[in-house]
């Protein structure tokens, strides 16, 4: 019929559209062994087509390695579709996954968009029992039905599910369905997180500069070797992403040359080593829009040093290390009054 016609049309545009966005962000940077294993890997599997479970902590890489998985396979001029199952609400899992035909039309789901492609099940230790039978029937008989429809809906499509569980162990303490979990698990690939490659920090703080810079079209600063030697000795619970936000939130500030160990102490919520206090990181929303965002860590960044400093304008030109006609342009333009009685700040 036409409705449908229209339909398809519609399916194969956004199709056309993820098939552009693919090769964002699958890039794995790094010379450690770690990542050259897992290089390996993706190479490995890539062209075979087998279903993969992409398992590792929040953070680690599971999206990138995916995507990576996704662009040197023979569906890589497919559709790429990513279902986040942890973040749709229970009762909408259904319809985002297989979609819903009414009167009025049909919405297509995941999986028929993902259709000549691949979709990635985000986080499926976290599926309801009774979906996990619902997608384990789906696919068992490598086609599905749309909730409301009559019409089966063949399935062409490679699944990788990623998952911050140990999913035998939900499997065996009956969290997890057996046979999803075999039925996924074809070639399991793990990712390790960024504190078990630690070497690999200066070649990811380095792709992390140069992406945001040309992303938000921001000033080039370079890392010092001390504020880079201070990075590879963090513990990093939050993994890469984690690193990337921290470059991110110093790229956005206006300051000027090397970013040195000072300025990433600060930003990374370090103890002062002179006073013995900590300098807690400025709340800077990252879904901010970019001035928003830099203002506000500008704001909490000079009323932090020039308490520090006591009120001293030389003090904080000195920390700042800008000259002191510009910073005070720059306090005047943020609303900040040197003169103004200060207020202690150890809880920015």
């Amino acid at each position: 019929t036409i409705e449908k016609a229209l339909e398809t049309r519609q399916l194969k545009t956004e199709n056309s559209l993820l098939r552009d966005q693919s090769g964002f962000n699958s890039t794995l940077v790094g010379h450690s062994p770690l990542i050259r294993t897992l290089r390996d890997d993706i190479q490995r599997v890539a062209p075979t087509l087998s279903w993969i479970v992409v398992s590792g902590e929040a953070g680690a890489g599971k999206a990138v390695t995916s995507r990576a998985i996704h662009q040197n396979s023979a569906r890589s001029s497919g559709p790429y579709v990513e279902a986040n199952l942890a973040a749709i609400p229970f009762e909408n899992i259904a319809t985002e996954l297989f979609g819903r035909e009414t009167g009025n039309g049909l919405t297509p789901g995941h999986f028929e968009k993902a259709n000549g492609g691949t979709l990635v099940l985000d986080e499926v230790g976290d599926l309801d029992l009774t979906l996990q039978g619902t997608l384990v029937s789906a696919l068992e008989e490598n086609h599905f039905f749309r909730l409301g429809g009559k019409d089966r809906v063949e399935m062409d499509l490679r699944i990788i599910a990623t998952t911050h569980h140990d999913l035998e162990a939900k499997a065996r303490n009956g969290t997890f369905r057996k046979d999803l979990y075999y039925r996924l698990n074809a070639v399991p690939i793990t990712v390790a997180p960024l504190r078990e490659h630690l070497e690999d920090v200066p070649d990811l703080v380095d792709f992390f500069v140069h992406s945001i810079i040309a992303q938000w079209q921001l000033p080039f600063r370079r890392f010092s070797t001390a504020a880079l030697n201070h990075l590879r000795n963090q513990h990093w619970p939050g993994n890469v992403r984690e690193l990337r936000n921290i470059v991110q939130r110093l790229l956005i500030s206006a300051n000027e040359g090397d970013i040195e160990l000072a300025e990433l102490r600060f930003s990374l919520g370090d103890t002062d080593a002179g006073k013995g206090t900590v300098a807690h990181r400025p709340d800077v929303g990252l879904d901010q829009p970019l001035r928003e965002a830099r203002e506000a860590f500008e704001q909490a960044y000079f009323r932090h040093h020039l308490d520090a400093a006591g009120g001293s304008i030389s003090e904080l030109a000195r920390r700042s290390g800008m000259e002191r006609t510009h910073l005070y342009r720059k306090l005047k333009g943020l609303g900040i009054d040197p003169r103004a009685p200060r207020t202690h700040t150890a809880n920015i």
